[in-house]
């Protein structure tokens, strides 16, 4: 059960933290559109209630992540992500380019595009090399 809870905690952390696809208003109005659905089509169970529910924890942890974030604003550039402009989590380095960049944020462009963003040569996620010195 644990391993679940952490599985799910960091999957809605993940979530909040994708600035393309997250935002608090579009999961509000997908509650909306839910509740006004609902009345006309025939309920799976309590389906509405755990996505509002969903969307709240995820409204709270989205503040959470942005308070923490303000903490880091004057973070030294070498330890954001040269993509994302966030503070890396877990900083991995490019193989070819020699770039330092979060994990989240190279398997991301991976899923799309099997090159490394910097000098287009092919990469696969077990080539980067960890860098736990940067980490620390």
């Amino acid at each position: 059960m644990y391993a679940n809870m952490a599985h799910l905690e960091q999957f809605r952390k993940n979530v909040v933290s994708d600035g393309r696809s997250y935002s608090d208003e579009t999961f509000m109005k997908t509650c909306k559109i839910l509740k006004s659905t609902k009345k006309g089509v025939q309920s799976s169970g309590d389906s509405v209630e755990k996505f509002e529910a969903l969307a709240g924890k995820l409204k709270v942890l989205k503040a959470e992540v942005h308070e923490e974030e303000l903490q880091f604003d004057d973070a030294p550039d070498e330890l954001l992500d040269p993509l994302m402009a966030t503070l890396m989590d877990d900083p991995v380095e490019l193989p070819n380019s020699h770039t330092i960049i979060d994990r989240l944020t190279i398997k991301r462009h991976l899923l799309n595009d099997p090159h490394d963003p910097f000098n287009r040569a092919p990469l696969t996620l077990e080539q980067v090399i960890p860098r736990h010195d940067i980490k620390k």
